[in-house]
Formats: C-alpha cells, sequence, structure tokens
C-alpha cells in the first residue's frame, strides 16, 4: 500500500529495503495476530513525531503495525485501507473524526473504510502541507 501514497501528487516515495538492510529503514510495517486483547485494526508507533519527514528528539524508526486478529478474513480492499490509513500515521497526519471531509485518516477507518482504500484528495493536501 505504500505505492497508492507514491502514485499521489506529493513528495512521498516509498522504497522497500532488501532483506538484511531492515535497520536503514526510517518506516517499518509488521503484521501480527496480537488477539483480541488489543482492539485496533492497526496503530502506529512514534508517528506523531513525524514533521516533514524528519523523526526528532531520538526518533529513528517508525513502526506501523497491523493486528491480523482482526484483519484476516476481511476484504483486500479494507485491508489496504488498514494499511493505507496507518501509512498515512507514519507520514505524520492524524485521525480525521468525522465522516466529512472525506479521508483515509478517519478514525474508524478499521471496521468502517467508507468505500475507498487510498488517500482522499483531503490527505494529499494534508501530506503536501507537511512536506
Amino acid at each position: 500500500m505504500a505505492q497508492v501514497w507514491n502514485n499521489e501528487n506529493t513528495p512521498v516515495d516509498f522504497k522497500k529495503i532488501g532483506a538484511g538492510y531492515e535497520q536503514q529503514a526510517d518506516i517499518k510495517l509488521v503484521a501480527g495476530a496480537w488477539g483480541e486483547d488489543y482492539e485496533w485494526f492497526g496503530k502506529a508507533i512514534n508517528a506523531y513525531v513525524c514533521s516533514g519527514g524528519l523523526y526528532p528528539n531520538g526518533v529513528q524508526h517508525v513502526v506501523a503495525s497491523v493486528n491480523r486478529t482482526y484483519t484476516d478474513g476481511r476484504s483486500n480492499n479494507e485491508n489496504n485501507a488498514v494499511l493505507t490509513h496507518e501509512l498515512g500515521h507514519t507520514l505524520g497526519l492524524g485521525h480525521v473524526s468525522g465522516t466529512s471531509p472525506a479521508s483515509i485518516m478517519y478514525i474508524n477507518i478499521g471496521p468502517d473504510y467508507q468505500g475507498f482504500w487510498t488517500p482522499r484528495a483531503y490527505d494529499v493536501n494534508d501530506i503536501n502541507a507537511i512536506y
């Protein structure tokens, strides 16, 4: 889902890091089955420290996690929405609490992906404002 961000009219350019070079990655995407004790479809750790692509205070990596306990068995589009949403956090985007404007950063994107799984114009504008 990194490619959907790359395809937008933004300066975002995600690149895959080959095996053995993981420590050089600024953003890591992790999938695991954490169980029902963790009531989230996905989450990003250290994401809100991002400002214009810079991670201050010694933060070296941002981790976007997907909880397979909830995402397995869902449609690809729903899972793509969760991944795109979490990658939005790694870029510095926060939640949008209402369903208007349309945004991949809608706070409940996991269970209610609003029928889309790519960044919306609102998200692209926010990214361009940051970078």
